[in-house]
């Protein structure tokens, strides 16, 4: 399977969820329960299409930690246990660091190599 649509399909949940928080302190975040909604809705697409993504292609690009990721997909359902400061890191620290390492898959062909640039 082309892992294409799915890359991007992260990459387009990642960078809503980063756009939804970009101007918010802390204290905004944990008062908008809009934003926090919105914010966990695209935390769980970003970890669905991670689970989409073929093992081999996991298996080839093992500089991003899958695993961590694909957990997301969860997020709703264990969010009423999670503190408002995990998310908040997680969007502070983690996401952009998965969305500049989810983009960069984005030069690679069907079968998740890098291709060549004059082709």
């Amino acid at each position: 399977m082309n892992p294409h649509f799915q890359l991007q399909q992260m990459q387009q949940a990642a960078a809503r969820a980063l756009e939804y928080t970009t101007h918010l302190e802390f204290t905004d975040f944990v008062r908008d329960p809009r934003t926090q909604e919105a914010v966990l809705l695209n935390l769980e697409r970003l970890g669905l299409s991670a689970t989409q993504l073929s093992a081999e292609f996991r298996d080839q690009h093992p500089e991003i930690k899958w695993p961590q990721i694909a957990v997301l997909a969860q997020l709703p359902r264990l969010h009423f246990g999670l503190q408002e400061e995990i998310i908040w890191d997680l969007l502070q620290t983690k996401l952009p660091l998965w969305l500049g390492q989810i983009s960069a898959l984005e030069g690679l062909d069907a079968e998740g190599q890098r291709q060549n640039a004059e082709s």
